[in-house]
C-alpha cells in the first residue's frame, strides 16, 4: 500500500500564523522563521547585521521575491559581499564604495543612485539591473553580465569595462570619459548622448549600437565592430 506524503505547512491556514509545530513535525527550523530573522537584521541598516543575513540566507538556501530584499541608504563601504545573493534587492541610494562584490548576485537589483565608486563589480551578475544615475567611477566591471542593464546617466568615469557584457544596455547619457569597455560586448546598446571622450573601445563588438549625439572625440575605436551602428558621423 503507497503511503501519501502531505507537506507540512509553514503557516496555520487558519490564522496565518507560523506553525507553531513545524520543527517537531518535520525535525526541520520553519524556513519562515528563519527568513524573517533574516529581513530583521537587514532592516537595521547595519553592515555587519546585513553580512550576517546574506551568510544566513546562503546557508539556509533561502529566496527571496523581487524587493523583499530592502536595503536603501545602507553603509555598506568596504563590505564584502562577494558571491552575495541579492538579485532583485532594492539598493538604490546605498553606500558601497570600495565594496567587494565580485561574483554577487545582482540580477535586476535597484542600485539607482547607488555610490559604488572603486567598488569591485568583476563576474558580477547585473543582468537587467537600474543602475541610472549611480556613481560608477573607476569601478572594476572586467568581466561583469550588465546585458539588458539600465545605465542611462550613469558616472562611469575611467571604469574598466573590459570583457564586459552590454549588449542590449541603456548607456544614454552616461558618462564614460577615459572609460576601458576593449572587447565589451556593446551589440545594440544605446550610446546616445553619452560622453565616451577618451574611452578605450579596442576590439568592442558595438554592432547596431546606438551613437545618436555621443561624445566620441579621442575614443580608441581601433578594432572595433560598427556593422550596423546608428548614428555615427562620418
Amino acid at each position: 500500500m503507497k503511503i501519501t506524503k502531505h507537506k507540512i505547512p509553514t503557516h496555520d491556514p487558519q490564522t496565518g500564523e507560523l506553525n507553531p509545530y513545524y520543527k517537531q513535525l518535520t525535525d526541520k527550523n520553519n524556513p519562515m522563521n528563519v527568513k524573517q530573522k533574516i529581513l530583521n537584521l537587514f532592516k537595521t541598516k547595519d553592515k555587519d547585521n546585513i553580512i550576517l543575513g546574506l551568510m544566513l540566507a546562503k546557508s539556509q538556501k533561502v529566496k527571496f521575491k523581487k524587493g523583499e530584499i530592502d536595503l536603501r541608504y545602507a553603509g555598506l563601504r568596504d563590505a564584502d559581499l562577494s558571491k552575495a545573493n541579492l538579485g532583485g534587492a532594492d539598493l538604490s541610494d546605498t553606500d558601497l564604495r570600495y565594496a567587494n562584490l565580485g561574483g554577487a548576485d545582482l540580477r535586476s537589483a535597484d542600485l539607482s543612485d547607488a555610490d559604488l565608486r572603486d567598488t569591485d563589480l568583476r563576474d558580477t551578475d547585473l543582468r537587467d539591473a537600474d543602475l541610472s544615475k549611480a556613481d560608477l567611477s573607476k569601478a572594476d566591471l572586467g568581466k561583469a553580465n550588465l546585458k539588458g542593464a539600465y545605465l542611462s546617466g550613469a558616472y562611469l568615469r575611467y571604469a574598466d569595462l573590459s570583457d564586459a557584457n552590454l549588449s542590449g544596455a541603456d548607456l544614454s547619457g552616461a558618462d564614460l570619459r577615459g572609460a576601458d569597455l576593449g572587447k565589451a560586448n556593446l551589440k545594440g546598446a544605446d550610446l546616445g548622448n553619452a560622453y565616451l571622450r577618451g574611452a578605450y573601445l579596442r576590439g568592442a563588438d558595438l554592432r547596431g549600437a546606438k551613437f545618436f549625439n555621443t561624445d566620441l572625440r579621442g575614443a580608441n575605436l581601433k578594432g572595433a565592430d560598427l556593422s550596423n551602428a546608428k548614428g555615427l558621423k562620418k
